[in-house]
């Protein structure tokens, strides 16, 4: 499912990657507890005793109450943190979007663009290619540096612009 609210994707992300290595029953023990303290009006003691007893009793999973408790808190401030993170973010975004900071390279390198105008920073556009035009340019660039390297080459020249044809 696409989350279409920009600061909860944020915030998802964040406490996804702050919470990546906690086990996938503390991390739906902590969601059972905002569970029961948003749509039950339990306060956080009694919601984390309702979830540690559905835990020992139907999970047949042992998680401290004390623990719980303070995983809690700890998924708060990293909530709140993310929010924070977030209005700065989307600040930068729409300052960029505006033209008061430059723009970032589309490759996805996250460095700003040298130039006003430019999508890439020099070289950058490379990446963004697929592997059948990187061997096409390959190929292209073998042939015009051969034809640079020939000998017999004639260049003409028109002097009545004084260009080199």
């Amino acid at each position: 499912m696409i989350n279409n609210n920009r600061e909860a994707a944020y915030v998802n992300n964040y406490l996804l990657e702050k919470e990546f290595f906690l086990p996938d029953n503390v991390r739906n023990a902590l969601s059972k507890i905002s569970y029961y303290m948003r749509k039950k009006g339990d306060n956080k003691t009694n919601a984390v005793h309702k979830t540690h007893n559905f835990y020992k009793y139907k999970k047949n999973v042992i998680l401290e109450k004390e623990y719980l408790s303070r995983q809690f808190n700890i998924r708060q401030a990293h909530i709140k943190n993310g929010k924070e993170k977030f209005k700065d973010w989307a600040k930068e975004m729409r300052e960029r979007s505006c033209g008061i900071k430059k723009k970032l390279c589309e490759c996805g390198c996250g460095l700003e663009v040298t130039k006003k105008g430019n999508k890439y920073i020099h070289g950058h556009h490379r990446r963004c290619l697929s592997q059948e035009e990187k061997v096409e340019n390959a190929e292209h660039m073998r042939e015009v540096k051969a034809l640079k390297n020939r000998k017999d080459n004639v260049i003409f020249i028109d002097n009545l612009k004084y260009k080199i044809l």
